[in-house]
């Protein structure tokens, strides 16, 4: 493994201190020049012993630190290559009763380990990882990665065409229900969701009264309103690729973008590229800074607080 520049900062650092301390005990204690005869030798020594600890606490330390980081790595290896070899193992026996009444079996795994392959290779080569609904849940992962700094902020975008899939839809109920609780737990220092609608119409239907003022009354929680060709004209301005789907971008981590969001079909992009995430982080804060969107809403909004667990009542 390769020294990280903390470990060459340790080692480079207590060698310069080794040297500099020759030139600067003399410097700021004269006396230590008059010493003559045995004392000399005996003050030389110890001088030297006290820089031979020095240099050895730093080798120590940062010995143990490398040994924990390689031992970590290879936890999370010996737990790869033992899934692999288990794969590797019933796959051989699927191949060796291969008839045609399996067949079937052994040629949908090869293309299931041939998607794998190229998703792994995409996560590595690109830091984009795309899932569907027959992936794992990756909400506790990715609301683990928020624990309570000034960053931890969950932006996010919602269109209100996507109602439907929001208020009925069990896995947008639970995520929303989940970034609550790590809100609650001050994992997430605040939410900001901006709405975007085609037709303020759309902002009158139970639902969207239901959002908004759950956004407008919950602490910690807020919402901007913006029509949709002025949402895209941020987009352009940004330098975006204009979309009509929601994205959520988890502090300064990560960031999903939502390709098809239906109660039986959810595809989406995660993406870790630090460049994608300020990108769209900037072109959000440049959003939520000049927009507002009260104008476009009723008196009829109240201005109760609503309970998370009343809000996906229907």
């Amino acid at each position: 493994m390769r020294w990280n520049t903390f470990e060459k900062f340790l080692v480079y650092g207590a060698v310069i201190v080794n040297i500099s301390l020759w030139f600067l005990i003399p410097r700021f204690w004269p006396d230590a020049l008059k010493v003559e005869g045995a004392q000399s030798y005996v003050l030389n020594m110890l001088i030297w012993i006290v820089l031979a600890n020095f240099q050895i606490l730093i080798i120590v330390y940062w010995g143990l630190n490398r040994k924990k980081r390689e031992e970590r790595f290879w936890d999370v290896l010996e737990k790869l290559e033992a899934n692999l070899s288990t794969i590797r193992k019933h796959y051989n026996e699927i191949r060796a009763q291969q008839n045609d009444r399996n067949c079937l079996f052994g040629e949908c795994i090869e293309e299931f380990v041939i998607k794998l392959r190229e998703t792994v290779k995409t996560a590595a080569v690109k830091s984009q990882l795309e899932i569907n609904q027959n992936h794992f849940d990756t909400t506790r992962i990715l609301l683990n990665c928020m624990g309570g700094r000034k960053s931890d902020i969950f932006r996010a975008v919602h269109f209100l065409k996507d109602n439907i899939y929001m208020f009925n839809t069990p896995h947008a109920k639970t995520f929303f229900i989940k970034l609550h609780e790590k809100l609650i737990a001050k994992k997430i220092i605040e939410v900001q969701r901006i709405i975007v609608f085609d037709d303020p119409e759309d902002l009158n239907s139970p639902q969207s009264k239901k959002l908004i003022q759950f956004h407008r009354n919950t602490d910690c929680y807020s919402c901007k309103l913006i029509r949709r060709e002025d949402y895209a004209g941020y987009l352009n301005d940004c330098g975006l690729e204009r979309t009509t789907q929601d994205f959520g971008i988890y502090g300064n981590r990560y960031i999903y973008f939502a390709k098809e969001s239906h109660s039986n079909k959810i595809v989406g992009l995660f993406s870790q590229d630090n460049y994608i995430i300020n990108n769209h982080i900037k072109c959000f804060d440049e959003i939520w800074k000049h927009t507002n969107g009260n104008e476009y809403l009723h008196d009829d909004i109240s201005n109760d607080g609503i309970l998370i667990t009343k809000l996906f009542e229907q």
